[in-house]
């Protein structure tokens, strides 16, 4: 896997990826950015979140549940002092399914955080990472 960063202008750059995506990433004013994209450690959270919930989604389609939504909420805590690395980080999924049991949900989610996330994989080295799990706006679970 490759991706190339070309430098913009300020600190910005767009980064290309291998599959032929793009995407501009950029800092806030004071930083000297233009603010026209997501900043680094952001798209450290997208890459987490999204990796997890392409493992959901394919787990919950193999096992034909009717998914009306579903949305991961991350929240990011990260040191003080330079480098400025996430220590915690909070992954909440919301699933919204009239056929999802409870069961399923957990299970779906366990096995990706767990198992099958190679973002949660890397990062469970140094982030302390924790889990809340709803289904239909009940919480089921924290780990």
């Amino acid at each position: 896997m490759q991706a190339v960063l070309k430098y913009q202008d300020g600190i910005c750059f767009e980064a290309s990826t291998e599959s032929g995506h793009t995407v501009v990433i950029d800092g806030p004013l004071q930083s000297g950015g233009k603010n026209q994209g997501p900043r680094p450690m952001e798209l450290v959270l997208l890459a987490l979140g999204s990796c997890s919930g392409v493992d959901i989604a394919l787990m919950l389609q193999k096992m034909r549940v009717q998914l009306d939504d579903f949305s991961i909420h991350l929240d990011g805590t990260r040191r003080e002092r330079e480098p400025k690395v996430y220590e915690h980080i909070m992954l909440q999924y919301r699933l919204h399914s009239p056929d999802l049991s409870e069961a399923q949900a957990k299970r779906a989610v366990h096995l990706s955080v767990e198992k099958y996330c190679s973002v949660s994989e890397m990062l469970r080295a140094t982030v302390n990472l924790s889990v809340q799990v709803f289904l239909n706006d009940q919480l089921l679970e924290e780990f």
